[in-house]
């Protein structure tokens, strides 16, 4: 913090959630053809054929670990990539292959389009899981754990000797678990993320994270980190999906360890994430996961696993968790409607276009506290509606929240509409998010 000053943060991107009810129509089943599932088929940017064990195969960018058993994607800005066919077998003799996609700067879910088939091989994950949250000690307060691409981080854990906190930081995102409370004598826990997307994941959006944990006064007194929100990944395939590995998107643990029992205390677990399958046909023997603490603990929150298939799938019910969503009616890929909703000034001062705010990072510095205004954009999200803002200090105090009525006279004939809310924040350091329900005819 700069004298005086206040810093704030935004969680790497706004979110929405918007419900849009409309008809779709799959190209070519009217002539006869097979279906167009993915959208994707005769793509001029389709990357071709993907195998890991032929790096020419790979994206630009992608990056093997010096064990050659983790091979990382880097995402494009949009999230989506394109392929003719994605047969990611084991390249090897290990049993632990993975998958994994760095994060751009949006931090937007995974979106895997493929003209053809989809296989994942046995030994191979496509991993998406949410890190673990930092432990406290005698040197640093616990820091929130990462999320998986599409996923929210963990808020920080409160050591009143190095932040000057007692209560510890929300996790991110629109389910984020409520912080620790460091009162002497009634300390509570960070509290876990919640998943808060649609059933239908649409928008596919990835797991809250979990709340940091407390201090409750001077001495070695380091909290917890809560863990990061589990991502979220759309597998669309014209032809059939065969999982015989994996795909993993659960939140991420609390951190493990505090400096004191008595002093501070633990933060919580990020929720699971999101799983949707659209394709011909599913079938396989491998599994899927969008857990939470990966199922370790009662309280931790499950995010959605959903599979959409002209027949039948055949994976095992027992192997994924929580237990898929089922259906035989394939869905939009996308919502046919783009809607966007942004926080893109505050306190006069304009948000970056790259936000750092998902790493922990400073975006924002407002140099005087008190009434701060901040302003929103939307598209495509029509005048009446309802949009929330939320500040989340980084560590010390609970959320504020306040909503806005999108006026018609704020909106301009290409449906972009501005809207302005103040709120009353002391010093200290935030998370600023912005998110939308409505609903289309």
């Amino acid at each position: 913090m700069r004298g005086v000053g206040m810093r704030f943060e935004t969680a790497g991107r706004a979110v929405l959630f918007s419900l849009l009810i409309m008809a779709w129509i799959v190209s070519g089943r009217a002539s006869g053809e097979e279906p167009d599932l993915c959208g994707c088929r005769g793509h001029p940017q389709s990357l071709g054929d993907f195998d890991p064990a032929s790096q020419k195969s790979w994206p630009p960018g992608s990056v093997m670990n010096d064990a050659n058993y983790v091979l990382t994607i880097p995402l494009p800005p949009d999230g989506v990539l394109i392929f003719d066919n994605f047969n990611a077998k084991p390249w090897g003799k290990r049993s632990d292959y993975q998958i994994r996609f760095k994060k751009n700067a949006g931090n937007t879910p995974v979106t895997l389009l493929v003209a053809g088939a989809i296989t994942i091989g046995p030994h191979v994950t496509l991993y998406l899981g949410g890190a673990d949250g930092g432990h406290g000690n005698v040197h640093v307060n616990g820091r929130g754990g990462e999320p998986g691409p599409g996923g929210f981080r963990g808020g920080d854990g409160a050591y009143f000797d190095v932040n000057g906190a007692n209560d510890g930081g929300e996790g991110q995102g629109p389910g984020g678990g409520a912080a620790g409370t460091g009162k002497e004598g009634a300390m509570t826990e960070g509290q876990p993320g919640k998943f808060a997307g649609s059933t239908d994941l649409r928008p596919l959006i990835g797991g809250s994270g979990g709340g940091g944990g407390a201090s409750s006064r001077s001495g070695n007194c380091a909290a917890s980190g809560g863990g990061g929100g589990g991502g979220a990944i759309l597998l669309a395939a014209n032809g059939t999906i065969t999982l015989d590995g994996g795909i993993n998107a659960d939140g991420g643990r609390r951190g493990p360890y505090i400096s004191d029992g008595k002093c501070a205390t633990y933060g919580a677990y990020g929720s699971g994430g999101a799983i949707r399958l659209i394709a011909r046909s599913v079938t396989g023997k491998g599994g899927m996961s969008a857990r939470g603490d990966r199922g370790n603990h009662r309280q931790a929150s499950p995010g959605i696993i959903r599979i959409e298939s002209l027949h039948d799938d055949q994976l095992r019910p027992d192997w994924t968790a929580p237990p898929a969503m089922r259906s035989n009616v394939i869905g939009p890929v996308v919502n046919p409607v783009r809607s966007e909703v942004a926080i893109t000034a505050i306190a006069g001062q304009a948000v970056p276009e790259t936000l750092q705010g998902i790493n922990g990072d400073v975006d924002l510095i407002v140099n005087a506290p008190g009434v701060v205004k901040v302003q929103v954009r939307t598209r495509g999200v029509p005048a009446g509606t309802t949009v929330e803002v939320a500040m989340k200090p980084k560590v010390g105090g609970a959320a504020l929240r306040d909503r806005v009525e999108l006026n018609a006279s704020g909106c301009n004939p290409k449906g972009e509409c501005t809207a302005f809310i103040s709120f009353e924040l002391a010093s200290g350091t935030y998370f600023a998010e912005a998110r939308a329900t409505f609903q289309t005819p």
